[in-house]
């Protein structure tokens, strides 16, 4: 994927902050299905303590807000599931690799796409594998206001 498109993903959920609260699992209502995947970090990385969130969206916009958003914690195989309500998703995973409590440079990122598109997925929906990679200032997290942003 390429940075630009990446920064774009990560700034569709530029309430990462909040987004760090959200439980895992749960459905927010209505039926609805599991997502589920894998997150992959970069070489010699590991995906072990990254966190994968389910944006819900909402007139075309991620709503970090929604009841329906979720988050899950990935464990050392980097596999993840989440219960969801209806609707549509945008998945993205992050990991805060230097311990700083916010999303800056050196941390890994990542965001589902199909085609090297960036998608919003229905559930049930599996194989829904997340690929990170190393976050630069060039990823744009300065000029995406994602740099600094608390991840707990």
């Amino acid at each position: 994927m390429n940075r630009k498109a990446l920064a774009k993903g990560l700034a569709a959920a530029s309430m990462v902050g909040v987004l760090a609260a959200c439980g895992g699992g749960g459905s927010g209502g209505g039926s609805g299905g599991e997502i589920q995947g894998s997150v992959r970090a970069p070489a010699g990385g590991s995906a072990a303590g990254s966190r994968v969130i389910a944006c819900f969206v909402e007139g075309n916009q991620c709503n970090a807000q929604s009841p329906n958003t979720r988050a899950t914690v990935v464990g050392a195989n980097g596999a993840y599931n989440l219960s969801l309500a209806a609707g549509q998703y945008v998945v993205l995973a992050i990991k805060d690799v230097d311990g700083s409590g916010s999303l800056t440079a050196g941390d890994y990122g990542g965001i589902y796409t199909e085609g090297g598109k960036i998608v919003a997925v229905s559930p049930p929906k599996a194989g829904v594998n997340i690929q990170m990679e190393v976050l630069t200032e060039d990823s744009g997290l300065r000029a995406q206001g994602l740099e600094g942003i608390p991840l707990r």
